[in-house]
C-alpha cells in the first residue's frame, strides 16, 4: 500500500563519435526490355549527424539546440535506439550505458515527440492510467495501476483537470467537439504517458513548442524537477528564453549534424566569440536567440562550417572531452548492463494489450452512435490486419518494408 515510490534505475548514456548516414530508397527510371520495363529503387546515404558526442545523465537536464535541419531530432531518434538499422551508423559510432557499450533496453527510454499522440475524447486519468496498465507487469492489481497513475498525475500538476477530456483533436477526429485542456497540459499528459513506468532516461522533442512563456517556463521547471529524482532528461529546444537557458544542466549546439559546442551552458558564450568573426553578444539580447543568429550566420557564409572546426580546436587546446561521463558515484551505485537487461522487453501479455486497447477504444467513441455496420466493419479489419502482421520479426526494418 501507499502512494508508490519514484524509483529510478540510473542510467547514463554516452553517445559518442556518432554518425548517422540513413539509406533512403527512391524509385529510379524504369528499365525496358522487349517492351517489358522493370522499376529499380537506388539507395543512397544522406549523413545527418557527423561525429556528435554528448551524454545524458542521471540528475541532470541537457538541452538540444541548434536551427532546423541540424540533426536535433535524429539524435534522440539514434539515442531512443529507433534508427532503421545497425547499418545506418558508421562503424566508428559508440553508444555506452554506464560506461559499458551497448544501446540501453528501449523500456527504460522514454521518448515524447513534438506531435503528441493523445486521444481526444478520453480524461487525462483515463489516458495516464491506460499507459500505466499497458506498460507495467501483469501481476500489478488494477488498484496499484490506478494509484502510480494518480501519483504520476500529482507529480506533474495535473491534479485539477484530471477529470477534464484532454480534446483538442482535428475537425476530422471523431467525436473531437471539446476544446479540452490547454497545450502546456497536454504536454505534461504526454510526459506522464511515459513517466508511469519511471524510465531511466526521457527524451523531449521540442516540448516548448507552441507554448506561451509561461507555460514554457513551467514544463522546463518541471523536467528539472524530475531530472533532480534521478532522470537522465535531455530536451529538443530551439531557441529559449534566458529563463529557461539558464535551468539547463548541460549543453548541445549542432549546425548541419555537427557540434558546434558542447558543456557546461555557462561556456558556450566564451567559445562562440572566440571563433574569428563572430559578433559579441549585444546587450538586451537573450542569448540563445544570440547563439541561433550565430549558428545561422556561420551556416550562410561561404565555406560555412567555421564553428565546427572551431569547436575541434578548442576541444584540443583545452583537452576537453565532450560528452564524457559526468555522473558521481557518489549519488548511488550504477547497474550494469546485464542488471537493467534483466526485465522481459514487453511487461504485458498479448491477450492483456488485446483487452486494454479495446476498452481504450470503445472509450474513445463515448458520445458517439456506433452502427452495427460500423461494429462489422473494425471487426473484419481487425481480424485482416491480424492474420497480414501475425508474428512479423519487431524489428524497424521490417516495419519500413
Amino acid at each position: 500500500g501507499g502512494v508508490p515510490s519514484h524509483d529510478v534505475s540510473l542510467l547514463e548514456l554516452t553517445l559518442k563519435n556518432v554518425t548517422y548516414a540513413p539509406i533512403t530508397r527512391s524509385a529510379g527510371a524504369s528499365s525496358s526490355s522487349g517492351g517489358g520495363g522493370t522499376n529499380r529503387s537506388s539507395a543512397s546515404r544522406k549523413t545527418v549527424l557527423d561525429n556528435v558526442t554528448t551524454s545524458i545523465s542521471p540528475y541532470r537536464l541537457s538541452a538540444w539546440m541548434g536551427p532546423s535541419g541540424s540533426g536535433k531530432t535524429s539524435l534522440i531518434t539514434v539515442a531512443a535506439g529507433l534508427n532503421a538499422g545497425p547499418k545506418d551508423l558508421l562503424d566508428r559510432s559508440e553508444i555506452r550505458s554506464n560506461g559499458e557499450p551497448g544501446a540501453p533496453p528501449k523500456r527504460l527510454v522514454g521518448v515524447v515527440w513534438q506531435d503528441d499522440l493523445l486521444l481526444p475524447n478520453l480524461t487525462v486519468e483515463e489516458t495516464v492510467t491506460f499507459a500505466a496498465r499497458l506498460k507495467t507487469a501483469e501481476s500489478v492489481t488494477n488498484e496499484e495501476v490506478a494509484e502510480i497513475a494518480s501519483h504520476t498525475i500529482e507529480e506533474l500538476g495535473l491534479e485539477k483537470v484530471r477529470r477534464s477530456l484532454v480534446g483538442g483533436g482535428t475537425a476530422n477526429s471523431p467525436g473531437s467537439t471539446s476544446r479540452g485542456i490547454s497545450g502546456g497540459e497536454r504536454k505534461r499528459v504526454s510526459v506522464a504517458a511515459e513517466l508511469v513506468t519511471r524510465p531511466s532516461v526521457l527524451l523531449l522533442d521540442e516540448p516548448t513548442s507552441g507554448l506561451d512563456a509561461t507555460s514554457a517556463r513551467n514544463l522546463i521547471a518541471t523536467l528539472k524537477d524530475l531530472a533532480n529524482l534521478g532522470h537522465s532528461v535531455a530536451v529538443v529546444v530551439h531557441q529559449p528564453r534566458t529563463a529557461i537557458f539558464e535551468m539547463f544542466d548541460d549543453l548541445l549546439l549542432l549546425s548541419r549534424g555537427r557540434t558546434v559546442y558542447a558543456g557546461d551552458p555557462a561556456g558556450a558564450r566564451a567559445c562562440l566569440e572566440s571563433c574569428p568573426g563572430v559578433c559579441p553578444l549585444p546587450p538586451q539580447t537573450g542569448i540563445a536567440d544570440w547563439m541561433m543568429d550565430v549558428i545561422a550566420h556561420d551556416e550562410g557564409r561561404e565555406g560555412g562550417g567555421m564553428l565546427s572546426a572551431h569547436w575541434e580546436e578548442c576541444k584540443r587546446s583545452s583537452q576537453l572531452e565532450e560528452g564524457s561521463e559526468k555522473f558521481s558515484l557518489k549519488r548511488g551505485r550504477l547497474s550494469t548492463l546485464d542488471e537493467l537487461s534483466q526485465e522481459p522487453k514487453f511487461k504485458t501479455g498479448f491477450w492483456t494489450q488485446l483487452r486494454v486497447l479495446t476498452r481504450r477504444a470503445m472509450r474513445q467513441q463515448r458520445g458517439e452512435r456506433i452502427t452495427r455496420v460500423a461494429a462489422y466493419f473494425t471487426l473484419a479489419y481487425t481480424i485482416f490486419t491480424g492474420i497480414m502482421w501475425w508474428r512479423l520479426p519487431d524489428d524497424t526494418n521490417r516495419v519500413h518494408e
